[in-house]
Order: C-alpha cells, then structure tokens, then sequence
C-alpha cells in the first residue's frame, strides 16, 4: 500500500499516479497479469535498500508446530489466508484500509521453495507480497520461516504497463502506511485460528512501523 513521504514534489508524483493514470477495472484482471513481474523485479525495495530505510516492508520470523502441521504442507495451510476478507490494520477501522484481498499466484510458487502470497488494496489494486521462505530450525518442534511482506511498485498493479511506470519511478521513496506489518499479523492470526494460539509463533525482526493518522492512511488508498 504507498504513500510517500513528506516530500511536496513526493506528494505531487503520488497524487499524479493516483488520479492521473488510468486504471482498468478490477474485473479485467489485469492487476493479477502484471503482478508477477512487479513481486519478482520489486522496483518499490530498490531506493530502500540502497538507503536502508523499512517504510514499506516489515520483516518477521514465524515458527509452527510441527506436531501441528508437517513442512511440506505448511503453505496448503497458509493458502487458506485467501478466505479472510479483513486485515488486521493497525491503524484504524475504516473499511478501505481494513478490506483483504490475498491471492495465491500458483504459477509463480510451484516447484519453489520461496513462497508468495499477493495483497490488492481494494480500490487501485497496489500490490504487495508476502514472501515466506523456509529456515533451519534448532528446535526440531518447530517449523520456522523466514517472512517478507513488502510493497512492490509505486504504480498500481491495474495500471496498464504498472512494472515499467514503477521502475521509471523507483527512486521516489514511499511508505506502505504500517500495511505490511498488519499482513503479517493477519497471517498469523488466521494461522492460528485454524491450528491454536499456542502453535504459531511471530517474533519480532524489524521494527514495527509508526502508527499513522487515519487521515494519512486514507490518502494512501
């Protein structure tokens, strides 16, 4: 989910791709066609990598019981997320930035060991991916995972030519709006409603985003 940030010329950019390019209607699909080249070539990480900042993505570590759910079936379970039609925002109740649309691209995750689950913000369908990639665990009990939920793309995955747009404009830096914090805690929620609490375990890698105001939230989608 993108906002930018305080920049007026950031904020002008932003206001351009939402309101001035066209995007189709969410029936065509056309944001589920683009999403494979925006979630392998990532163009929103690159000016955050190469400055360090973690405004639109979060990073976690999630651990299952084994005795809950065997390794090669761990993603069948996850799967199941596209059932959950609310986020567990942790800004607000608004029903914009609450809505939940997670798609599994199976083409992309078959023969993979890295995982992926897409996230469509309900109106513009911007793109952002969950990325769940298995770890050794010392404690043979448990499963663990490495877990990256980031925002792909500046531009709208509904835009048409939504991954060149978005590489053209990789350089301005914008936040998700604590949105990829909330799909992890929605994953783990729903994990644990389907296995128990006590058999799913999040623990904290990076920093929790700022809580922002519901009115900054709301310009984002």
């Amino acid at each position: 989910m993108s906002k930018p940030n305080s920049s007026i010329a950031i904020r002008f950019i932003f206001c351009l791709i939402k309101y001035g390019l066209l995007s189709v209607p969410k029936s065509w699909n056309l944001h589920k066609m683009q999403s494979s080249g925006l979630a392998r070539f990532r163009p929103g990480l690159w000016l955050h990598k190469l400055t360090g900042l973690r405004n639109n993505s979060c990073v976690r570590t999630m651990k299952l019981k084994a005795s809950e759910v065997k390794e090669q079936a761990y993603f069948d379970l996850i799967s199941t997320i596209t059932s959950v039609k609310t986020n567990e925002s942790s800004l607000t109740d608004d029903a914009v930035l609450t809505a939940a649309d997670f798609y599994i691209p199976n083409a992309n995750n078959k023969g993979r060991e890295v995982k992926q689950i897409y996230f469509f913000t309900p109106n513009k369908q911007w793109l952002d991916v969950i990325e769940f990639t298995p770890q050794p665990s010392p404690d043979p009990d448990w499963i663990r995972f490495h877990v990256l939920s980031f925002s792909a793309g500046i531009v709208p995955a509904s835009v048409p030519g939504s991954l060149f747009l978005s590489i053209l404009l990789w350089f301005f830096a914008f936040s998700d709006v604590g949105q990829n914090y909330s799909h992890i805690k929605t994953v783990q929620k729903h994990l644990q409603g389907q296995i128990g609490e006590e058999n799913v375990v999040v623990e904290k890698r990076s920093r929790a985003p700022s809580k922002r105001s519901e009115s900054e939230a709301k310009k984002a989608e």
